[in-house]
């Protein structure tokens, strides 16, 4: 969280941080995660995706994915996965597209590297 938006929680509490970055902040408190969870299990005990690339490539990945977990498959599966959710981008403003590059872009490129699900 940037200093600007630490003061506006400290004094307004949640609220008084707008939404999106709320968001961001929220993301990458969430994908930070992965890089804790990286050094408590060994190389072939933890899976790490992109969601992105999942969606893009459900077909295939997802096949893999079950079989690294030891699950049956089936193809119906990849049916109920809906690609919407990466266009959301599209929908946004130049500034707020330049806010999450900004805030998100550094922990997602970093969390790419851990990516063993390709």
């Amino acid at each position: 969280m940037d200093y600007r938006d630490r003061v506006r929680f400290q004094r307004f509490g949640i609220l008084g941080v707008p939404p999106l970055r709320r968001a961001a902040y929220s993301y990458n408190g969430k994908v930070s995660q992965v890089f804790k969870l990286r050094e408590g299990y060994a190389k072939d005990r933890l899976i790490v995706l992109d969601y992105d690339n999942l969606i893009r490539a459900k077909e295939r990945l997802l096949p893999i994915l079950y079989e690294r977990i030891h699950l049956a498959y089936d193809s119906g599966y990849a049916e109920s996965i809906s690609e919407y959710s990466l266009n959301k981008k599209d929908c946004l403003r130049d500034r707020e597209k330049e806010l999450i590059d900004t805030v998100c872009m550094p922990i997602y490129n970093a969390a790419l590297k851990l990516v063993n699900l390709v």
